[in-house]
């Protein structure tokens, strides 16, 4: 399936995707925000922690995405109902 039919189905501008490694104690993660209507790379990052880290790398990759998705938004919504996703394998 591709980033843009995936996001029509979930009816988002933007798709976040990556990858978590890990070994022994530490953790890698991968992150890129894709622009779904061509494909642009947004964003990309990668974080290395020790798995005790792991909410305050998950608290810093959600502001280092929602930084480049402002303008999109349209004043007044969230997007979500008000409400937050939460995060699966985080």
């Amino acid at each position: 399936m591709k980033i843009a039919e995936i996001a029509r189905e979930l009816g988002v501008a933007h798709i976040l995707e990556g990858t978590v490694r890990k070994a022994g104690n530490r953790i890698r993660v991968t992150a890129q925000l894709i622009k779904a209507a061509d494909g642009f790379h947004v964003w990309s990052e990668r974080y290395d922690c020790e798995l005790n880290d792991v909410f305050a790398i998950q608290d810093e990759m959600a502001a280092a995405t929602w930084e480049p998705t402002k303008p999109s938004w349209k004043a007044g919504t969230t997007g979500t109902g008000g409400r937050r996703r939460a995060s699966p394998g985080l």
